[in-house]
């Protein structure tokens, strides 16, 4: 199967899931009655996993759903369609989870030499078992590298390891992410994914301190026209600017919000090297504008700006903002 076949069954695939949005009880009766009339009723099995994966969690309900989980990966996994299956691993049980997981290990056992197993396989197990789904979907990309599904995953995954690990694993997700980030870019260089790579570079090279890194992906990240990303690229530049001593230009990227002017994590993040290398006037006008804009609710704006004032660390806890 090549590229476009695979891409058109991709499709069909998640057309039936979608389109299961508007089935009724009585629906989903008659697609059990066929079931037992043909078990291997692909449009069958995938409209009652869309439909009970949509409904609200009902006890009764959950067998229907882990048994749908099972006959995808069992049928489908061969494909890249399951990849809808990744965030309903973090909702099975981990009794539900293992018997999951070792469907996925038979199926790489049978399909050794498949990306798209591996790959599928890796961004399901990685929820719960980061080892095992990060081999697979280095696998993955070992057997197909140049298809950015596997590389852009990786990132992704090894960035929500950076972020919530202990302090003493993050230099290494840091490394990990940039280093799949960057494979990402240089298969896919402009794109929707390349935005993705930029934000997870600049995000774990900020941490490193490779400034000359941070400066690339805000190079990059300037091109674009979505508002908000231009406003993460000036944070960048701000947050360089700070970190080599020069306060003034620091300031004057904080208070570029004219395109962006969202409360950003990157803000947040500016305000604070600024805060702690003594600058405050920009910081309290940095809040007041994005207070008067309504992108920060008053009464955490006034309470920020009073920290400020009274030389205190704001709580920006209190609002974490948005990631970009």
């Amino acid at each position: 199967m090549d590229k476009e076949e695979r891409e058109q069954l991709e499709s069909n695939l998640l057309n039936v899931v979608f389109a299961s949005k508007d089935l009724t009880d009585s629906d989903a009766a008659a697609l059990e009655r066929e079931l037992k009339r043909d078990p291997n009723n692909t449009e069958a099995h995938l409209s009652l996993f869309g439909y009970h994966t949509r409904t609200k969690n009902k006890v009764k309900l959950r067998p229907i759903v882990v048994r749908e989980i099972l006959w995808i990966i069992e049928n489908l996994g061969t494909v890249s369609a399951p990849h809808m299956l990744s965030t309903l691993a973090t909702r099975l049980r981990p009794k539900e989870f293992a018997i999951a997981r070792e469907r996925w290990l038979a199926l790489i056992e049978q399909h050794s030499e498949n990306a798209n197993v591996a790959g599928n396989a890796g961004y399901f197990i990685i929820w719960f078992d980061y080892e095992t789904g990060e081999r697979q979907l280095r696998q993955a990309g070992r057997l197909d590298p140049g298809d950015i599904r596997w590389s852009s995953r990786y990132a992704q995954f090894s960035l929500f390891e950076f972020r919530y690990c202990a302090d003493i694993f993050k230099e290494e997700f840091a490394k990990k992410t940039i280093a799949a980030a960057l494979h990402s870019l240089s298969i896919e260089p402009i794109g929707s994914i390349s935005h993705f790579a930029h934000l997870e570079i600049a995000e774990c090279a900020l941490f490193l301190n490779d400034l000359d890194l941070v400066g690339y992906s805000a190079e990059q990240l300037s091109y674009d026209s979505y508002g908000p990303l231009i406003q993460y690229s000036n944070c960048l530049y701000g947050l360089i600017a700070v970190r080599t001593g020069n306060i003034k230009d620091a300031s004057e990227y904080l208070l570029k919000l004219d395109k962006g002017f969202i409360w950003q994590t990157c803000v947040r993040w500016l305000a604070e090297e600024l805060l702690a290398a003594g600058e405050r006037k920009s910081v309290a006008m940095a809040i007041q504008n994005l207070t008067s804009a309504r992108k920060i609710r008053k009464a955490i704006g006034t309470k920020w700006l009073q920290q400020v004032k009274d030389g205190e660390k704001p709580s920006f806890e209190d609002l974490p903002g948005n990631w970009y």
